[in-house]
């Protein structure tokens, strides 16, 4: 099982990386099923297949069933279409169109045998402003055009991570310095297009956070490398008061992705991690797009001295009996991913999992029905555990998990042996007994500081 924001779907599955159900009414959230993570387990379209396998003992995950195409549990669409679908801005005009187009018969030629000179850099220039002025033609942003705009996307977004691909006497940094300063002048030039249609916008969020100055190679061992220089105007759409929910989700996501294979250094990412906390304070907010901000925070890791801000703002949510429990739980794996210093208090954290889990079982006791507790249970699980025997912490140190973090790998044992017949009793459809819950609450209440324990966690247990 791998851990990814992005799952691949065949063409005919997906707009925009967008599910077919998108449809005439926007989708408020729509572009979240595209990037949904593995953890997220719907009720399968069979019942009778692919059934979630209980929780292994010994600590190897379960494969759980994918089903992106489904909506969030109780999520109803809007009835009136968003007017940023109707919004067009062209950016090019007719004349200057034919123009750039001459320019761009040379561009697959320029791009790729990465000629960086004062013509080559124009013509690449130009191709770039033709092919951005073609996703703002209205004629490809109605229902009946979309996959074209998704086509203009896919096209460019390929081209642009094969710069220099002929260019064989280029040595490695050579052509990753030339793809840097091929998708620096892109980004320059899309910005702007993030005040645009709403589709538009959605489709250069992608593209940004999908650009990679060094492709994956499998067979030389080479990993691929995001562009990282682009989380800038993903970080300015997430705190735009202004902009789209919807694009902020998807900006979200792709700076997850810039955080795990890109080289932001520790300013970079302090301000990454002060945009998503601050979007994460606010109570107004879409729970899905909270889940996916407290998914964000598990990818940030920012040195003893400025971590204590993001495992604040994690164990908050974690203890937060006023968001949903996929966000709880979201929080709860992400703290399992992140370096926890002492200034962190490492014991806090171990409670808090630990008593949302607690919580959790008291509450799928009474609703045993509820569609979110295979997904809220399985990532408590995965608070402790790793995803696959791969996947690392948000520093790429230690194994990602509570049990893996030597801050908080001998407290973690005992109420992680508690949790585990929970999580598999969950996930093969069964109830949860008297005797599992009153374990883990006495393990909680020996555990509790004396005279010290976290008020919000008592509150929320009585």
């Amino acid at each position: 099982m791998r851990d990814t924001n992005v799952i691949a779907l065949p063409n005919s599955q997906r707009w925009f990386s967008f599910p077919t159900w998108r449809c005439s009414a926007l989708l408020a959230l729509s572009c979240c099923l595209a990037t949904v993570d593995v953890a997220w387990s719907q009720v399968p379209k069979n019942p009778g297949k692919n059934k979630p396998a209980p929780v292994p003992a010994k600590g190897a995950t379960p494969a759980l069933v994918i089903d992106s195409e489904n909506l969030p549990a109780g999520y109803v669409p809007p009835k009136e279409e968003d007017p940023l679908i109707k919004l067009y801005i062209p950016l090019a005009l007719p004349d200057e169109m034919g123009k750039l187009k001459n320019d761009d018969t040379k561009f697959l030629t320029t791009l790729n045998k990465a000629q960086w000179d004062d013509a080559g850099k124009a013509i690449i220039r130009n191709s770039i402003r033709y092919r951005l002025s073609l996703m703002c033609l209205e004629k490809n942003l109605q229902k009946e055009t979309l996959n074209e705009l998704y086509k203009l996307r896919t096209d460019l977004l390929r081209v642009l991570n094969g710069a220099g691909s002929t260019a064989k006497e280029l040595k490695p940094e050579a052509l990753k310095k030339f793809r840097s300063d091929v998708m620096q002048e892109f980004v320059k030039q899309a910005t702007p297009l993030l005040q645009n249609n709403l589709y538009v916008r959605e489709q250069i969020v992608i593209m940004m956070g999908e650009l990679e100055v060094v492709q994956e190679n499998v067979q030389k061992g080479v990993a691929a490398e995001a562009f990282s220089p682009a989380f800038d105007p993903l970080v300015g759409a997430i705190i735009d008061p202004k902009q789209h929910e919807t694009v902020k989700l998807l900006a979200v996501n792709k700076l997850t992705r810039i955080l795990k294979i890109g080289t932001l250094n520790v300013n970079e990412r302090t301000r990454v991690a002060e945009a998503l906390i601050a979007e994460l304070a606010k109570a107004d907010t879409h729970w899905w797009y909270q889940m996916r901000l407290a998914g964000a925070l598990g990818a940030v890791a920012l040195g003893d001295l400025k971590q204590p801000i993001v495992v604040t703002a994690l164990r908050e949510v974690v203890s937060d009996p006023k968001r949903e429990w996929v966000v709880r739980a979201e929080a709860a794996k992400s703290l399992g991913r992140i370096p926890l210093p002492a200034a962190s208090n490492p014991s806090s954290v171990v409670l808090a999992v630990a008593d949302l889990a607690m919580q959790m079982a008291k509450a799928a006791q009474q609703k045993p029905d509820e569609p979110h507790w295979k997904t809220a249970f399985w990532k408590v699980y995965l608070a402790f555990q790793p995803i696959d025997p791969n996947e690392k912490d948000a520093a790429k140190v230690n194994k990602a998990g509570l049990l893996n973090n030597p801050a908080t790998a001998g407290m973690a044992r005992t109420p992680y042996g508690l949790i585990v017949p929970m999580v598999s009793a969950i996930l093969k459809g069964g109830r949860l007994t008297a005797a599992q819950l009153s374990a883990l609450e006495a393990w909680l209440k020996s555990n509790l500081p004396a005279g010290n324990a976290d008020p919000k966690i008592q509150a929320e247990r009585q």
